[in-house]
This record gives structure tokens, C-alpha cells and sequence, in this order.
């Protein structure tokens, strides 16, 4: 009929509150952690413990939503033949998600020829023109700086 006093414990994840459905049964909500894994509940009833527990596997979730922004900027505009400039592209996320297997590609204009590419994270292929940025955090940026010299 109810009122007896049920806690309820997890090994990962997060538990709301027992609630008394005050027909004998009791209800608690079990959110998932970030993690793939396995969470194991146990309780106890007016403090016995209760003799079964249960187990919640969780996979790996889909991917969420992430928001990305890519800005480019030169540090000079009206570069002169010979001279060198840096191109830095900044890949930004806006969450509210992590964002995974992030990719840019930069085709440089065949009157550039590329000096040094030096990325804050992640590679750069100067074969392809592709920058593997990898993983980005809601709220992180990744920068890529391409010197590049000014050819006729």
C-alpha cells in the first residue's frame, strides 16, 4: 500500500528521487551517463537491503547537435608579389554538443605556395588540403595558421 522508505542507488548514471506511487510500487528515473557502460541498481527498503538488483546497459547515443563556425582571416590584404602571409582559419563550436571527426579542406590558389601550416590541434595534410580537427568540446575553437608566400 506504500509508505515504507525506498532509496535507490547507481553504479553510473544519474537517479531522480524514489517516488511513492502509494499502491506498493515506487518509480525512480534513471539518466544515462555519457559514457557506453553498464549501471548497476540497488536499494533498500526502511533501511533492509533488497535482495535483487538491476542492470541498465547504455550504448553509445547517436551523434548529438553540434553548431560549427569557420572564420578566415589574412594578416595582410594587399600582400605583394614575393611576400609572405598568414592565413589562420578558426573552426568554432557552438555546442550544445560535442562535435566529433571535424574536417576542414583549404585549397590554397596555385599562386600560393604554402611555407609552414601549424594547427592548435589535429593534423594537416598538405597533399589534400584537409585538416582533421578531430574532436571539439561545446564552446572550443581549434585554429589552423597557413604561411604561404606570394607568387608570380
Amino acid at each position: 500500500s506504500g509508505g515504507d522508505l525506498v532509496t535507490l542507488s547507481t553504479t553510473a548514471g544519474t537517479l531522480s528521487s524514489v517516488t511513492d506511487n502509494n499502491d506498493g510500487t515506487y518509480t525512480a528515473t534513471l539518466t544515462s551517463s555519457a559514457t557506453p557502460g553498464t549501471a548497476t541498481i540497488t536499494g533498500t527498503v526502511n533501511g533492509g537491503s533488497i535482495a535483487a538488483s538491476a542492470t541498465v546497459t547504455f550504448a553509445q547515443v547517436a551523434a548529438g547537435s553540434a553548431d560549427l563556425a569557420i572564420t578566415a582571416a589574412v594578416s595582410n590584404t594587399s600582400p605583394t608579389l614575393g611576400s609572405t602571409v598568414v592565413y589562420t582559419i578558426t573552426v568554432t563550436n557552438n555546442g550544445p554538443d560535442v562535435a566529433t571527426g571535424i574536417q576542414v579542406t583549404d585549397a590554397l590558389p596555385s599562386r600560393l605556395s604554402l611555407v609552414l601550416a601549424e594547427a592548435s590541434q589535429g593534423t594537416f595534410s598538405v597533399a589534400t588540403g584537409v585538416w582533421s580537427v578531430g574532436e571539439l568540446e561545446a564552446g572550443a575553437s581549434a585554429t589552423l595558421a597557413l604561411t604561404v608566400n606570394i607568387g608570380p
